[in-house]
């Protein structure tokens, strides 16, 4: 009776610490530009599709509400209350999260232009590149609103 109880207790604690890694690993970064529940809040405005940037990544991209119609038509005012957050995955059917990038304007030119604060949080919530001077920037700026994608 004890080897069988044993037994059980050892598979069990197997199963436990076999889950899978794909959402396991997740963890929400209270000080992320996004909210935790982004995905019930935010309109998704791209599938998943594969990235020519972001390490090869798949991506999903989404937009807070008042985004929307700026990130839809390039000739609407990106909102500085703005957030745009790009999804990233591993795998073609953006299943395994790699992690998030977000984009919040810091300055909204007259002119349209936008320089956007880019923020690369990891999957397990770390933060990684954070701020305005960066490789993000140099790309973006030349886009209506600072936006590299089609609408």
């Amino acid at each position: 009776m004890w080897k069988t109880a044993a037994l059980l207790s050892t598979l069990g604690m197997l199963f436990v610490g076999c889950g899978s890694d794909d959402e396991a690993a997740f963890a929400y970064n209270q000080d992320s530009s996004y909210p935790e529940n982004w995905e019930s809040v935010y309109v998704q405005t791209k599938t998943c599709a594969k990235s020519s940037t972001h390490g090869g990544d798949y991506v999903e991209v989404w937009v807070s509400p008042e985004a929307e119609a700026a990130f839809n038509d390039r000739t609407v005012e990106m909102p500085v209350t703005a957030v745009l957050l790009k999804a990233q995955f591993s795998d073609s059917a953006c299943t395994k999260k790699s992690g998030f990038t977000a984009m919040n304007p810091s300055v909204v030119g007259t002119d349209g232009t936008v320089t956007w604060t880019f923020q690369r949080t990891e999957v397990d919530g770390t933060i990684g590149s954070n701020g305005t001077d960066n490789f993000c920037n140099n790309c973006h700026m030349g886009y209506p609103n600072g936006i590299a994608s089609t609408p």
